[in-house]
């Protein structure tokens, strides 16, 4: 996020000074490509980097709490919140 925010913020144009497009040239080229695209393959870059080392240094994973019936549920269900009204002012 924050490399595409720099990225964005960095990019010019006739009418603005910053966030003025959606392209910026790749990282050692001179080739344009899309800041979302460069920014999730960094992020992408750095999950494996991380994956990596913290296993190499056995940091524990912890314990996925989710349960299966997370995954499927209704409104009316026990512990589901009723749908909210779009129109409701937001605070009471």
């Amino acid at each position: 996020m924050l490399y595409g925010t720099w990225s964005a913020y960095g990019v010019a144009s006739p009418v603005q000074a910053h966030f003025g497009g959606p392209l910026v040239a790749f990282p050692g080229t001179e080739t344009k490509v899309y800041i979302a695209l460069v920014a999730f393959l960094l992020n992408l870059l750095v999950a494996v980097v991380l994956t990596v080392v913290l296993r190499a240094l056995k940091v524990d994973e912890g314990v996925d709490q989710t349960r299966p019936q997370d995954y499927h549920v209704d409104a009316g269900d026990p512990g589901v919140e009723a749908e909210i009204d779009p129109h409701a002012p937001i605070h009471a």
